[in-house]
């Protein structure tokens, strides 16, 4: 009998067991159900960036960047066309509020007509091209901008988002898990927001993005017209302080230099003057002169300034060449040509009644750096004007040069690997008449900037 007790007890224990199996079974089988019949969330988008092209208050013109990488394959057939579509894509991308208390997005971007994709985003950076959308390892062909529509949502509704652009796309293929999407809104048609009531100076406002990307049903060329399912969300903020000033002074510089210039060389292009005395950077010695024999000499002037007006270089004389008794006149035969009234060079004509035409002096300038112009007519040929007497303060000197400005100096500069240069060039020739002894004078230079 003690065997048949243990039997019934082992027996009783096994149904016990039994029926603790069966309702743990039924309580997961419950569960497991409840769980199926919960819906799915969203997936959050990983590295999301969001980048200004300005970060100071109320900074007109701003371009914007969104960059993000999506967490779930987006499998489309495209929804380019004015037609419906059950697979194209919204990304809906949030801006910072425009509230009454003055800060936020001050958006002029409304339904754009002019837009472009790119593999290479700085491709469709142009006056065309107000949006760029670039997804990483994709030709540009597979993301197409359909449409880009603006909120028209007020700020009172939603208080942390309350404008938004939606971005409409159409891709041929499926954007996979691990994709990086860039959105990039050109031509600066945003605003950035203004400080938030509270602003402690040095201290940056921060303002919350939020991007989601979207299943656009029933998509009619335009925008969506179905139930939405979300994909995937993200968010990110961006900081608003104040521009960092920056000063600095340039002071004034200028270099001008006088060089050598030996016989023989040839200066200028098409019918060039070829010296035939060689000067050094104080003298030109013409040496004996024989009758309606002419010399040559010149001077290679060189300068730079940071003026931004550029500079002009002037030449006088201290008076005509002369002994303590006779003169060489101006060119041409006394009366004095001006840069303005340059002409092509002549022999004194050898008056015996006239003196001033017994012999003169004259003078031209000319450079090949093409920051540089002549004055007057020495620019078109061999021509030449009398040297100015050093005149008073109510008169202004010859002009021989000019250089247009500092920009132009620096670009000739730069190519040439030295300063801008130009050739001043003296000429000279006596008649028969003209009186025995040595004879002598002095020019100067002067150069002016415009600062």
């Amino acid at each position: 009998m003690p065997e048949l007790t243990r039997v019934a007890g082992a027996a009783k224990s096994n149904r016990f067991t039994t029926a603790l199996y069966f309702l743990l079974f039924a309580a997961l089988f419950v569960f497991g159900a409840w769980m199926f019949q919960r819906p799915v969330n969203a997936g959050a988008l990983t590295s999301v960036q969001i980048i200004l092209s300005k970060t100071a208050p109320s900074s007109t013109q701003t371009n914007i960047e969104y960059s993000f990488y999506v967490t779930t394959t987006m499998n489309g057939t495209g929804c380019s066309s004015a037609t419906s579509e059950d697979s194209c894509f919204r990304l809906r991308l949030s801006l910072p509020a425009t509230s009454t208390a003055g800060y936020g997005y001050q958006s002029a971007f409304a339904v754009t007509s002019t837009i472009a994709t790119s593999s290479n985003p700085s491709a469709c950076a142009g006056a065309n091209s107000d949006v760029c959308v670039k997804a990483d390892g994709y030709n540009f062909d597979d993301l197409v901008v359909t449409q880009v529509v603006t909120s028209t949502q007020s700020s009172a509704a939603t208080a942390d988002y309350p404008d938004r652009i939606d971005v409409y796309l159409g891709s041929t293929t499926s954007v996979t898990t691990g994709t990086r999407i860039r959105v990039f809104f050109y031509n600066g048609v945003f605003t950035t927001p203004g400080f938030k009531p509270g602003h402690v100076e040095g201290y940056a406002d921060i303002h919350g993005l939020g991007i989601t990307t979207m299943r656009c049903p029933n998509f009619d060329g335009s925008q969506c017209q179905g139930t939405e399912a979300t994909y995937d969300t993200g968010s990110s903020n961006v900081a608003i302080q104040e521009a960092t000033t920056f000063t600095a002074t340039v002071n004034e510089s200028m270099t001008f230099t006088v060089n050598a210039v030996d016989a023989g060389t040839s200066i200028g292009t098409g019918a060039p003057i070829v010296t035939n005395i060689g000067s050094t950077t104080t003298s030109c010695p013409f040496g004996t002169l024989s009758p309606f024999v002419p010399k040559i000499c010149a001077q290679r002037v060189e300068w730079i300034t940071s003026a931004a007006g550029g500079a002009g270089v002037y030449v006088v004389q201290n008076g005509n060449m002369s002994t303590s008794t006779y003169d060489i006149d101006q060119f041409k035969d006394g009366t004095r040509l001006t840069p303005g009234t340059a002409a092509d060079w002549t022999s004194p004509t050898g008056n015996p009644g006239d003196e001033n035409s017994w012999g003169h002096l004259g003078y031209t300038g000319t450079s090949t750096d093409a920051a540089v112009t002549g004055a007057g007519n020495f620019s078109s040929g061999e021509r030449y004007a009398g040297i100015l007497t050093r005149p008073g303060l109510q008169a202004n000197p010859d002009l021989i040069f000019a250089s247009n400005s500092n920009a132009l100096i620096a670009s000739t500069a730069a190519a040439n690997s030295t300063e801008v240069h130009a050739y001043s060039v003296y000429k000279i020739e006596v008649s028969s008449l003209q009186e025995s002894g040595t004879y002598s004078n002095e020019i100067q230079y002067q150069i002016v900037a415009s600062y």
